[in-house]
């Protein structure tokens, strides 16, 4: 449920800890989450 929602900048996302990182593409972004581990809940576990 969102209580309070609002429109911020991919900068300030990662300022505020929304996201981890912003990246300009795909290759990019698969370049910097390399080696990361990614946890997913029980209802992704059978995808």
């Amino acid at each position: 449920m969102v209580r309070d929602g609002r429109a911020v900048s991919d900068r300030e996302a990662v300022r505020i800890d929304v996201v981890d990182l912003v990246a300009p593409s795909r290759d990019a972004l698969l370049t910097e989450r390399d080696g990361r581990r990614v946890t997913v809940g029980p209802q992704d576990a059978h995808r």
